[in-house]
């Protein structure tokens, strides 16, 4: 098996962020909600060592009810624009 690419990476969050699962983007590390209770931290400050991680995301999505749907409508207006970077790895 591979680690995940720059492009798969685009691919997940164009996924969650149309059904309002991005919580946090900052152009390095996304928050993703996996379920009621897991959440999903992808960290590509990297580029060719993306890192994935899934945390109990309990307190996180209470603390921080209703960014999702703010986070997730600006990365479908605006994208990722990590296809920018897809030839550079």
């Amino acid at each position: 098996m591979q680690p995940i690419t720059l492009k798969q990476v685009d691919e997940i969050l164009t996924e969650v962020a149309s059904v309002n699962c991005l919580w946090h983007y900052n152009g390095g590390q996304a928050y993703v909600q996996l379920s009621a209770t897991t959440l999903m931290v992808i960290d590509h400050t990297t580029p060719r060592n993306v890192r994935v991680e899934l945390l109990d995301g309990t307190e996180y999505f209470r603390q921080y009810n209703g960014a999702q749907f703010s986070v997730s409508e600006n990365m479908r207006k605006t994208g990722s624009h990590l296809e920018h970077m897809f030839d550079l790895v």
